[in-house]
């Protein structure tokens, strides 16, 4: 195991034999987050280094960061960073049972890793998988808390990340882990964990699939697109996704925004919103993002009315039972916008438990529906039957 503190020592030590220099000194976590070529000599899916969370709100549990391999949307080896939870409770067996955790949006900066936070493990449902013996891995995605552009609401790469944070926990005996898993996510962290669903099968066919887990995910990109534009968290988020897709597929946004609206999407590029304050300053920035701060309709023009088409999850991909659960009250991922995801994977045969609560915006909606999706996957778990709610 890679001792950090050696490794932060020997750069100090290099910058100091370099001179006089005005960067600031490196800790022990950013050199944790740091990528080297040497890094990446593995396949995708293997573990990199971890190092102990010292954190007291995980009660019979131990906590760890993790870096890993995985890929960009190149096909290139990246780094990515996460975290990982194993419940120090008896087990099942020989392994236990892993849920993967896809994170909602926390923004597109490097500094907005949920791993980087000061409780990393703010995750809907954590105490009942503490109790039920699991481990638990949430990875970062790409770009945030590494090097590179992140894929925000980019199917293909948000799904690769996921699944590679399984098969890199597989190799720690830390992680007591099988090959036995269900995926977790809410709002982009939904859409992540569909994309994943439906890509599981060929990228990670050494692992079992047993489910799928989705608060208010993000599902029709162009009607959701059209119903939060006159919004202010709708017009920040089609920001950076907009801003997103620009960096990773090389796409001008000259012509698709305002003067006015390139400032203000670099102040929200730097914006984190997985705090109250983060949230705040980001509405504040974009008090300047009138109605008119895009050019024309992105649906209306390509390449982005292709990429909103490509970056809708695919239901007739998804083999394994799905449990969803939706807000009454969520005005940035509408209701029916999720209501005509399930109606197409009930279509497609597929079985579905649907879970959708009055009163519940969408900031809310997997806390409230923690306790319900945790149950659904126990039952996964324990290879019971899926109860289908999708009509005969």
């Amino acid at each position: 195991m890679i001792n950090l503190y050696r490794i932060a020592f020997a750069v100090l030590v290099t910058i100091a034999g370099m001179g006089p220099v005005t960067a600031k000194p490196v800790s022990p976590l950013d050199v944790f987050y740091t990528v080297r070529a040497e890094d990446l000599a593995g396949a995708p899916g293997t573990l990199i280094r971890l190092a102990p969370i010292d954190i007291l709100s995980v009660y019979r549990a131990k906590a760890y960061r993790i870096l890993y391999v995985s890929r960009n949307l190149k096909g290139e080896k990246i780094g990515v960073s996460g975290m990982m939870v194993v419940s120090t409770l008896p087990g099942r067996g020989a392994t236990r049972p892993v849920v993967a955790w896809a994170h909602a949006t926390t923004g597109i900066a490097h500094k907005c890793a949920p791993s980087r936070r000061s409780d990393p493990l703010a995750i809907p449902g954590i105490k009942d998988m503490i109790a039920g013996g699991y481990t638990v891995v949430a990875t970062d995605y790409p770009g945030l808390g590494t090097p590179g552009p992140v894929p925000y609401l980019i199917g293909l790469g948000e799904a690769q990340s996921v699944l590679d944070s399984v098969k890199a926990i597989r190799s720690l005996p830390e992680a007591q882990a099988g090959d036995a898993f269900v995926l977790w996510g809410h709002s982009q962290g939904g859409h992540a964990v569909l994309f994943a669903a439906s890509l599981a099968k060929t990228y990670a066919a050494d692992l079992k699939l047993l489910g799928v887990a989705a608060a208010a995910p993000a599902t029709n990109l162009a009607a959701l697109l059209h119903a939060d534009v006159n919004t202010i968290p709708g017009r920040i988020l089609a920001a950076m996704t907009l801003l997103s897709w620009s960096r990773n597929f090389g796409f001008p946004l000259d012509g698709l925004l305002t003067e006015d609206t390139v400032e203000v999407m670099e102040h929200i590029d730097k914006t984190c919103i997985d705090s109250l304050s983060g949230k705040l300053d980001a509405l504040s920035a974009e008090q300047d993002l009138g109605a008119k701060y895009l050019n024309y309709d992105p649906g209306s023009r390509q390449p982005w009315r292709g990429l909103l088409a490509d970056n809708n999850p695919f239901y007739g991909l998804i083999t394994v039972p799905a449990f969803i659960a939706q807000g009454a009250d969520d005005t940035l991922v509408r209701p029916e916008v999720t209501t005509g995801f399930v109606d197409s994977l009930c279509r497609s045969d597929k079985s579905v438990r649907y879970v959708t609560m009055p009163r519940v915006d969408h900031g809310a909606i997997a806390d409230k529906s923690a306790a319900q999706a945790v149950a659904w996957m126990d039952e996964r778990f324990r290879g019971v039957r899926a109860v289908n709610s999708c009509p005969r």
